[in-house]
């Protein structure tokens, strides 16, 4: 079985950024990047200048991707030059699949509720952002962007917003991944019955989720000990015998510094991903993924020095194929 082992890439997947690291993604057996990510612009005191619907890539304004239906509204250089770097990371690699991720976390990130508040409104500005995006990065009559990871992590978040966004990113050939991380129902609408309700809206609107990249720390490291609840979720939407091969579960990488120490993981060890993986090996998963894979360039001599991104991948694909 070839598995997909996937790892979000934040800044050093960014413009300017991203052409340092395309040699080492290529030749890491990698088979997914989900690139940390695009947010939506809001209305900000703090930045009078942006236009709710804008689409930026973490920070304002430098990485302003679309604005007004307009690609590189400032005419940044990085910018320009930054879809063919992702079309590279394709080229003569294991990578398939480019995805960008929407939201993050709470509440510093809002782009949901914008989502949510600009459907209501009728507001078409998230539609020709949208299409300016998909057009700029049509590289060689192919888009470099598959689709996009809804991570939602705020609360209050009705049904109809996340239908209304998969209707309008389906209908531009683009794919969609759920991030959840949160196994208790607080009322805030980011439960697992709350992500199995959307699955199962998609998947009566013939949209088909790709899969869900469980968090397994920080927020959801109780997920770690317990897959259970998650595929039995999955399992009510494509049935039992599918359920696993929609699961792809992640844990923190050694050097990553925005989760717990004893969540920082090496490739391999007594506690570790190989470990972890192997635990769950019995279970049939579909892959698993990595966050995040910039503390890897950074922190290169951790773990005996096994610290990059290839022995991750290759930790996850051997745990999942030996039994434990």
């Amino acid at each position: 079985m070839a598995y997909n082992t996937a790892a979000y890439v934040w800044k050093n997947g960014g413009p300017g950024q991203l052409q340092d690291h395309v040699a080492e993604i290529q030749a890491s057996g990698l088979t997914t990047v989900i690139l940390f990510g695009i947010h939506i612009g809001r209305e900000m005191d703090e930045h009078p200048n942006m236009k709710v619907g804008d689409l930026i890539y973490n920070d304002y304004p430098e990485n302003l991707i679309v604005s007004c239906g307009k690609f590189n509204p400032n005419n940044c250089s990085a910018i320009k030059e930054w879809p063919e770097q992702i079309w590279l990371l394709k080229q003569k690699s294991s990578v398939s699949r480019v995805f960008i991720t929407l939201g993050g976390a709470y509440p510093e990130v809002k782009d949901f509720d914008t989502i949510q508040t600009m459907f209501k409104r009728h507001d078409d500005t998230l539609e020709d952002n949208i299409e300016a995006l998909k057009n700029a990065f049509t590289v060689n009559d192919d888009c470099v962007i598959d689709g996009f990871d809804f991570d939602n992590e705020e609360p209050r978040i009705d049904l109809q917003t996340f239908v209304s966004l998969g209707e309008l990113l389906f209908g531009f050939g683009f794919e969609v991944t759920f991030c959840p991380y949160n196994d208790i129902d607080d009322g805030q609408n980011n439960s697992i019955p709350d992500w199995q309700k959307r699955m199962q809206a998609f998947w009566d609107e013939g949209m088909k989720v790709s899969w869900w990249n469980l968090q397994c720390y920080s927020g959801g490291r109780r997920n770690r000990d317990n897959l259970s609840p998650w595929i039995n979720a999955l399992a009510e939407v494509v049935g039992s015998e599918a359920a696993s091969s929609y699961l792809v579960p992640g844990l923190a990488v050694a050097g990553v510094e925005d989760v717990d120490a004893d969540e920082r993981l090496c490739p391999n060890g007594s506690d570790s991903f190989y470990t972890t993986f192997n635990g769950w090996q019995k279970l049939g998963l579909a892959g698993g993924f990595m966050w995040k894979y910039d503390a890897l360039p950074q922190n290169p001599t951790m773990c005996s020095g096994t610290n990059n991104l290839a022995n991750y991948v290759k930790a996850i694909n051997e745990a999942l194929t030996k039994s434990a």
